[in-house]
């Protein structure tokens, strides 16, 4: 059957979306997901976005020394930093964690995107795991000797 559904424009995709006519059109076929269905008022509400990945399942780099370094992907870039995408230690998949501007280089930067952009290859160290979150926070500066 046909079903007909909305699309919120935060779901139409990440960053903000200012004339819905910039990124599509009427008629045009899209592909979508559900993200809600509300049976009592024959509602759909649907997302045109990628399927959020689960979480990091961080465990696996608790005991990696923040001296060793993996290669990444920068999968987005945010005003305070970037997502990058790495290969867990244990080789059974990719984990996302957030690179934040401040790991990004030496001096002050304001805007990661000056020096990084979707889809670069960089190598990053983890800094900070925290397995409750299932986060995982990555530096691109090399670790400061502590005297």
């Amino acid at each position: 059957g046909v079903f007909e559904g909305l699309v919120p424009f935060r779901e139409v995709r990440d960053g903000p979306v200012n004339d819905m006519n910039e990124v599509v059109s009427a008629g045009q076929v899209v592909k979508v997901r559900v993200i809600d269905a509300n049976v009592h008022n024959n509602r759909l509400t649907l997302s045109m976005k990628p399927e959020a990945k689960k979480k990091t399942n961080a465990v696996c780099f608790e005991n990696v020394p923040d001296t060793d370094w993996f290669y990444g992907t920068v999968v987005t870039l945010q005003n305070h930093g970037a997502v990058v995408e790495v290969e867990k230690p244990d080789g059974t998949g990719v984990a996302q964690g957030f690179l934040h501007v401040s790991q990004i280089q030496d001096e002050p930067l304001e805007d990661p995107g000056e020096v990084l952009e979707e889809e670069q290859e960089v190598t990053v160290r983890v800094i900070e795991v925290d397995a409750k979150t299932g986060t995982l926070s990555f530096s691109l500066k090399t670790k400061q000797a502590v005297h």
